[in-house]
């Protein structure tokens, strides 16, 4: 179905020339190829150096960008040091001052602590000599409530032995009185 061979190298030596435009010079000049060749490579060669002087431009303004990008890195690296120094040293000075704040209020509810319990310590004292005295006094009171119901008890029993005195004389009276009611 295909006979067409191949060869590559025909195939490579054919597209060569067809890009190079040599081989329709020499089919329609001849000889006059030689010198075309030479002043399209002597285009080509300026072509490539101004090529190659962009490149050289374009590589030597690249290399400046690296350097400035590389010297703003550092500058930023340096400036976000700093700026993490100062915020540490910020946040240390917050945090000595809050617990400045924090220790002076321990050391003022301290102080109304121990004074609450001098306060307590007295209330305490107080009340307790208080309760002393009421009970010295309820004591006091129970001696005199014993003194009085004694003196009433004293009392009655010498009326009781009064009366009793007193009936008996009545009695030996009346016994005297009827002997001599009798007598007579």
């Amino acid at each position: 179905m295909f006979d067409i061979e191949f060869n590559p190298k025909e195939s490579f030596l054919k597209e060569q020339l067809e890009t190079s435009g040599l081989e329709m010079k020499m089919s329609f000049f001849g000889i006059g190829a030689g010198e075309e060749n030479r002043r399209r490579v002597q285009e080509e060669n300026e072509e490539q150096r101004k090529l190659n002087e962009q490149a050289n431009a374009n590589y030597s303004y690249e290399k400046e960008v690296f350097k400035a990008e590389k010297t703003d890195y550092y500058a930023q690296r340096e400036y976000e040091f700093e700026t993490a120094l100062t915020q540490y040293d910020y946040n240390t000075e917050i945090q000595d001052y809050s617990y400045a704040q924090s220790l002076a209020r321990y050391e003022k509810d301290l102080g109304i602590y121990e004074a609450q319990l001098d306060y307590n310590e007295a209330a305490l004292g107080l009340a307790i000599s208080d309760q002393e005295a009421a009970l010295q006094d309820f004591g006091l009171q129970q001696a005199f409530q014993r003194e009085a119901i004694y003196a009433d008890l004293q009392n009655e029993l010498i009326n009781q032995g009064l009366i009793e005195k007193h009936k008996k004389l009545k009695l030996k009276l009346l016994k005297q009185v009827l002997k001599m009611n009798l007598l007579i």
